[in-house]
């Protein structure tokens, strides 16, 4: 397949007449401008080394802004060394030395070493380590054409489970116009606080640049072999939340965890917190940036496929951000706002499944515990009538079970804790992308989009499919919000049932039917009539 020559960028978008094209301008940017580092730059006009995480995180002097400057310093302890070569497992007590490496990919690794004739570089492979990342931020982006005009390829960034080498890695490499995007990518993935938060701004700081940014966090059900080491101002505080599962049996929700039959699975489930921080930034529709951070500790299937899974390099590779395939020459295939809504919409999706799933096995969960109510207190009633046993066995509908015992009350008094965090997050992201949809994009009632900056994608096909996209998906979080809230109500009525004494049950022997209410154990007849308790032995184990 014969690689397309590089060309200049050709505005598309300024034919349409909104504010969009007020606030972008046709600017020329030279080449140099755009591939040199802003530390570089500000080294060059102050005259010393700059610290990168301050001169991104603390813009605007404030206490906001001291915090989240904190919060990425910590995060980052550690990295400049790891960035040099040096294996973070070498060193005891070492902030990375017992986190998993991250995995990394850069939609443009390879754009210049295809096309450059003369080069004997190998290409990188798909998924990028710590320091195949560095590397390829490092390497030249953009060129001059013929002209004189700048070159080069849009870039889609996405990192799996980023550590503090990703975050600087980006940081000794991005840019001036890029300062802006960061600020908001970080500040919304670092935090042991996540908010929801979707919009679009004109920055002013360093240089005009459009961000289109959005965070989302949310919970997955995960196993506990796979688990999120990395650390947030202390060793012993973890990033982000984790919650054990211990009496939930994992073979019984093998199905409902999507796992085969074949899988082999080990370790107690968890759930997990996550966080989606997603930023786009440029100066122009034809340069621009999209990054993107994610948790997938939970996952059985991650987005970011190894090398040999991918389609053939013929055809081009999947862009983990989009799930879609990304042809090889990516300089306009799509732009940043079209771009932006379809990365939500597959995010509410993905955040729609994990929410889903956790309403499955907690309802699965719910249905098993509700079955095998009365063998949880181990109750056995010992009567002799006639000289002969009524009953000597637990008094159960369904049998002994291996996974339910007394001690399982203390998770009937935290699921509902649970869930209520669960619903809280999806609660919040449902009112945040209702906001930017009604305020920021403005959609009609026919949806099409009215806001001042969105109006010039009403013939974007892409754009209006992903805008459906997002108003369906936010339909679907609020009805499975909605079970959630319905099983933690019934969870809350177990607990209640559990921690008094069984209400009624009813148990039979050869001749008589009886009926277990409060402590008496009381015989029916045939017409349900009660009679007058028998003296009968109870005995709780």
């Amino acid at each position: 397949m014969a690689i397309p020559e590089p060309h200049p960028a050709t505005s598309v978008i300024w034919t349409e007449q909104d504010e969009w094209k007020k606030q972008y301008k046709m600017v020329k940017y030279s080449a140099s401008e755009h591939n040199k580092p802003f530390t570089d730059m500000l080294r060059e006009r102050n005259g010393y080394d700059c610290p990168e995480v301050s001169f991104v995180m603390d813009k605007h002097p404030s206490t906001r802004g001291e915090h989240e400057t904190l919060c990425v310093e910590a995060f980052c302890q550690g990295a400049d060394w790891v960035l040099l070569g040096n294996d973070p497992t070498t060193i005891r007590g070492h902030q990375l030395a017992n986190v998993e490496e991250p995995k990394a990919w850069i939609s443009d690794r390879n754009y210049w070493l295809l096309r450059d004739t003369t080069t004997e570089s190998p290409s990188y492979e798909n998924i990028l380590g710590r320091l195949e990342f560095y590397k390829v931020l490092q390497n030249e982006r953009f060129r001059e054409g013929p002209s004189g005009e700048m070159i080069g390829p849009i870039r889609h960034l996405f990192v799996s489970n980023p550590d503090g080498t990703s975050v600087m890695a980006i940081l000794k490499t991005a840019n001036q116009f890029q300062a802006p995007a960061l600020h908001d990518l970080f500040a919304n993935y670092i935090t042991t606080s996540p908010t929801p938060s979707i919009k679009l701004k004109v920055s002013d700081f360093w240089n005009t640049s459009y961000v289109i940014s959005f965070a989302l966090p949310f919970y997955a059900i995960g196993l506990s072999g796979k688990q999120d080491r990395r650390t947030l101002h202390d060793p012993k505080s973890m990033f982000r939340a984790r919650y054990t599962l211990d009496s939930l049996n994992i073979q019984e929700l093998r199905r409902l965890l999507g796992y085969s039959e074949d899988s082999r699975l080990e370790g107690k489930l968890v759930l997990h917190e996550g966080v989606y921080s997603f930023a786009t930034t440029g100066v122009t529709e034809e340069h621009w940036t999209a990054y993107c951070f994610d948790d997938d500790f939970y996952e059985s299937e991650p987005r970011l496929l190894e090398e040999g899974e991918e389609l053939d390099s013929s055809e081009g590779c999947v862009d983990p951000i989009i799930v879609e395939v990304e042809v090889k020459d990516t300089a306009a295939q799509w732009r940043p706002r079209q771009y932006s809504l379809v990365a939500l919409a597959i995010q509410l999706d993905k955040i729609h499944g994990h929410h889903a799933r956790i309403h499955d096995v907690f309802k699965h969960s719910l249905d098993s515990y509700h079955r095998r109510l009365y063998i949880v207190h181990n109750f056995y009633v010992q009567e002799t009538f006639d000289g002969a046993d009524l009953l000597q066995t637990p008094i159960t509908r369904d049998g002994p079970s291996r996974n339910l015992n007394p001690s399982n009350k203390q998770d009937w008094k935290r699921f509902p804790e649970l869930l209520s965090r669960v619903i809280f997050y999806n609660t919040k992201n449902v009112e945040e992308v209702e906001n930017f949809l009604a305020n920021d994009v403005k959609l009609s009632p026919a949806g099409m989009p009215q806001g001042e900056l969105w109006q010039s994608l009403r013939s974007d096909v892409k754009a209006i499919k992903a805008l459906r996209g997002i108003e369906g998906k936010i339909k679907e979080l609020r009805d499975v919000g909605d079970k959630l809230e319905e099983t933690k109500r019934s969870f809350k009525e177990l607990r209640r049932e559990v921690y008094s004494f069984p209400h009624a049950l009813s148990f039979r022997s050869a001749k008589l039917t009886f009926c277990l209410r409060g402590s008496s154990i009381v015989q029916m007849n045939s017409k349900s009539e009660t009679k007058e308790p028998r003296s009968l032995q109870l005995q709780q184990l």
